[in-house]
């Protein structure tokens, strides 16, 4: 089982949506989490809803990790602050 961690907000041409989107074509399986400081800032347009939870920074390591065996354990999360 695979797993990404990535934040929304990043560098260049692609946000973290596109990434899990992109990344998911060639490996279908792949869980998502994301993460982001940003809220008011995320440009939802609707990619990557369903993937994953988001975890809103600052988080706790409890969070993190609970986030993270959910979806190894096959949880479906939605995006949204979790």
């Amino acid at each position: 089982m695979s797993l990404l961690f990535t934040d929304i907000v990043m560098p260049g041409e692609i946000d973290g949506f596109e990434l899990a989107h992109q990344a998911k074509q060639f490996l279908p399986s792949l869980r998502v989490v994301y993460t982001s400081g940003f809220l008011k800032d995320i440009p939802w347009g609707g990619k990557g809803i369903g993937y994953g939870p988001l975890l809103q920074k600052p988080w706790r390591q409890a969070q993190l990790i609970a986030a993270v065996e959910a979806q190894l354990r096959g949880g479906a999360g939605s995006a949204g602050q979790s």
